[in-house]
């Protein structure tokens, strides 16, 4: 059983987003982002699409 994510917790809150993405060889959507809340600080993930050394995979961005 997975343990719970603490909605404040960012690295908790990356490794989910991590694990929801789809397989970036057949993912017809080249970005997903996630904008998360910590109190008053927000966070914007952002997985974009690119082509790398093997095929496709995803680079993550957090603004």
């Amino acid at each position: 059983m997975p343990k719970k994510t603490n909605p404040y917790d960012l690295n908790s809150n990356i490794n989910l987003f991590l694990r929801e993405l789809p397989d970036a060889k057949t993912s017809m959507q080249s970005v997903y982002s996630k904008e998360l809340s910590f109190g008053e600080n927000k966070v914007v993930l952002v997985a974009q699409q690119i082509k790398g050394a093997n095929g496709m995979t995803w680079n993550i961005n957090v603004c």
